[in-house]
């Protein structure tokens, strides 16, 4: 009787002992797991703080674009004044027109010298003509005008390609910031 207890006996310690064997896999296996999970943490862990530095970097960036851009315009507004480009430029265009006007009106000196008050103009025939009490306009002031609004016309351009160019940098920082923001 003892000897088939031992039988019996035997064949539930073979089956606990396979019990235990498999669950002592499942341990290493879960210990493997375990160490896996915690690897994949800290690489996880490492990225997340690289990623908050590059969206800090990224939102700085971006706010210096806007000032940039915000500074640039305001720029522009300043030299500009109440006026817009366009409108310089036609009165540029005019002031042209009138000084091209002037350099004739200055090459008809010698005609000039003829006018006399009363007598007809040798071009026109008027009797009564301005430039005969020597009223000949200066081209001078005129030349002075143009130049000042060809500076400030220049000024203006070179005002508007920077903003453009901020503008382009502001984007691409903002999607860089968007990109960043999705990680």
């Amino acid at each position: 009787a003892q000897d088939e207890w031992l039988i019996s006996g035997l064949a539930g310690i073979e089956e606990q002992l396979g019990s235990l064997l498999s669950r002592q896999k499942e341990l290493v296996q879960k210990e493997a797991e375990r160490k896996a999970a915690a690897l994949a943490l800290e690489r996880t862990t490492k990225s997340l703080d690289a990623i908050r530095k590059q969206y800090s970097i990224q939102k700085r960036k971006a706010e210096e674009a806007s000032q940039n851009l915000t500074r640039s315009k305001q720029t522009l507004d300043q030299l500009l004044g109440e006026r817009l480009l366009r409108e310089y430029r036609a009165e540029k265009d005019a002031l042209l027109r009138e000084l091209a006007l002037l350099r004739t009106i200055a090459s008809f000196e010698e005609h000039r010298t003829k006018l006399a008050d009363g007598e007809p103009c040798p071009l026109c025939g008027a009797r009564s003509h301005p430039f005969a009490a020597g009223n000949i306009p200066v081209p001078d002031a005129v030349e002075q005008k143009v130049a000042a609004l060809a500076q400030r016309i220049n000024l203006a351009e070179v005002q508007e390609a920077a903003i453009k160019k901020f503008e382009e940098a502001e984007l691409t920082a903002r999607l860089e910031l968007t990109e960043t923001e999705n990680r």
